[in-house]
């Protein structure tokens, strides 16, 4: 089976389209996911049919929606495809500065995969949320999720955020008022 996120750019949908149409015509199952938003485009609209134009009243309506689906239990089973080729080792790529070396301090500012996407929620949660509010305009204090990066490269899902989120508020009540 393929198993894929839902595309919404014009050539991600033509792509999607091509796959699935492979896919059947090899008789593959092919499954996808609203994997990357919380809400379809098409169901959060305003009174009159239209998508919102303006952000309070988007974000009010998206609050009062059904919560997202739990996120997708990871497959029991996994099947990867044979590597075409041999890569070279990251470092003999030598795509990371050496002198001077500006990103010596990235490994202290983000740790790539799963469990570092984990650890920040649970860090911003745990010690940053309440801070929020005051500091969400100014990245540089430490009121921020710091979720970007994990979001962006798939490390954490926006409905794993939701979810894991929506639990720690129901335990504090009085941090919703800081997001």
């Amino acid at each position: 089976a393929v198993h894929c996120s839902r595309a919404y750019s014009p050539w991600e949908v033509a792509l999607e389209a091509q796959l699935r149409d492979s896919c059947k015509a090899l008789g593959v199952t092919f499954k996808r996911y609203p994997g990357t938003l919380l809400h379809e485009p098409e169901h959060i609209e305003n009174q009159s049919g239209a998508p919102f134009k303006v952000f309070t009243p988007f974000w009010r309506h998206c609050c009062r929606a059904e919560a997202p689906a739990q996120p997708v239990p990871l497959p029991s089973e996994t099947t990867w495809a044979e590597p075409l080729a041999q890569g070279a080792p990251l470092r003999e790529l030598e795509l990371l500065p050496t002198n001077p070396n500006w990103a010596a301090h990235w490994s202290t500012l983000w740790t790539p995969g799963s469990e570092g996407a984990r650890k920040t929620l649970e860090r911003f949660l745990q010690d940053r949320v309440q801070h929020y509010a005051s500091g969400r305009d100014h990245p540089a204090e430490e009121a921020t999720s710091r979720l970007s990066p994990h979001l962006r490269f798939g490390d954490i899902s926006p409905t794993q955020v939701w979810h894991t989120a929506r639990a720690t508020l129901q335990q504090q009540p009085a941090l919703e008022e800081q997001i």
